[in-house]
C-alpha cells in the first residue's frame, strides 16, 4: 500500500496441454490508485528477482494492531487495523 494506491500478489493456474502430476502456478499483480500502473510494475520488477533467486514459498502473515508479542524482522505493511508480513 502506498498512499492512496494498492497493489498485491496474485496466484493463477497454469494451463497445461499435458496431464502432470504437478499443478504449475503463474504468479501476478494486481494494482489498483491512481498511480496502479507505476506501483504494479515496481511490484512486478520485484516479482521477477525473487523468482529467479528464492529458494522457499511465500508466507504472508497479518498481525492485529496493538498485540503484543513476537514481531518477525522483516518489513512491514502497516494498515489501519493490521501489520502485514511478507516474508520467504
Amino acid at each position: 500500500m502506498e498512499e492512496s494506491n494498492l497493489a498485491y500478489l496474485i496466484r493463477r493456474e497454469q494451463p497445461s496441454e499435458e496431464p502432470s502430476t504437478t499443478t504449475r502456478f503463474e504468479l501476478g499483480v494486481a494494482a489498483f490508485g491512481p498511480y496502479a500502473a507505476m506501483l504494479g510494475d515496481r511490484f512486478a520488477v520485484h516479482i521477477r528477482k525473487w523468482s529467479t533467486a528464492r529458494t522457499r514459498p511465500p508466507y504472508i502473515t497479518a498481525y492485529r494492531l496493538g498485540r503484543s508479542g513476537h514481531r518477525p524482522r522483516t518489513p512491514m505493511i502497516d494498515r489501519p487495523s493490521t501489520r502485514i508480513a511478507i516474508t520467504c
